[in-house]
């Protein structure tokens, strides 16, 4: 199950949501998630308590300039998730994202599955290293962006969401792709959405992350 560490008032993130909109800029999930794992690899440790409207609105306004200019939703997603593998293979992090050959399942699985696991043995991707992810979940209406981190000193892996706050997943022995959606859904999370891509990077640099979770 889910253990929250920290949780977001509802009140402030409505509020942060709001101030966006005047903006144009709808939502603040993509962009906030992006920054986290950033922060994560970066070992900005002391930032990944917070939400930052103004980092974050950065990826997400990027989105939206995109979505509406030019080829909506895949060509967007597509175009800032290339941006931040670009980012990631500067902190000298491995990269896959989903496609043809690595679906958004089996990206997610490779991540949560006991260790250690190959991805794919030419692909040189271990699951024994520090692991960030973006996952973006949707149906025909309405979608929602969470980002993973897992650790590679105990395999705890942590859940964040903008609008939610940042949690543990207690039992890494029932760690699966079916039973992290049915807990995000539980937690009002996700529920009604499907995963539908993903972006995973691993690092063998030590994070202070490790430390702080």
């Amino acid at each position: 199950m889910l253990n929250f560490i920290t949780r977001v008032k509802k009140s402030d993130y409505e509020d942060i949501c709001q101030k966006m909109e005047k903006f144009n800029i709808r939502g603040i999930c993509y962009g906030a998630s992006i920054y986290w794992i950033m922060d994560i690899i970066s070992n900005q440790h002391s930032l990944l308590r917070l939400i930052h409207p103004s980092r974050a609105a950065r990826y997400q306004r990027a989105y939206y300039d995109l979505f509406s200019c030019e080829g909506g939703h895949d060509f967007a997603k597509n175009h800032v998730l290339k941006s931040v593998e670009y980012q990631l293979r500067q902190k000298k992090c491995n990269v896959k994202q989903s496609n043809g050959r690595f679906s958004s399942r089996k990206l997610l699985e490779f991540m949560l599955a006991p260790r250690p696991r190959f991805l794919d043995a030419l692909e040189n991707f271990s699951n024994i290293e520090n692991m960030v992810a973006i996952t973006l979940w949707s149906n025909e209406t309405r979608g929602h962006v969470v980002a993973l981190y897992r650790n590679k000193n105990n395999g705890s892996l942590y859940i964040y969401s903008v609008g939610d706050g940042i949690a543990k997943w207690n039992s890494t022995a029932h760690l699966n792709v079916d039973n992290l959606h049915n807990e995000l859904a539980k937690n009002d999370i996700c529920r009604g959405l499907s995963l539908t891509s993903m972006l995973l990077a691993s690092t063998s640099a030590k994070l202070d992350a490790e430390k702080l979770y």
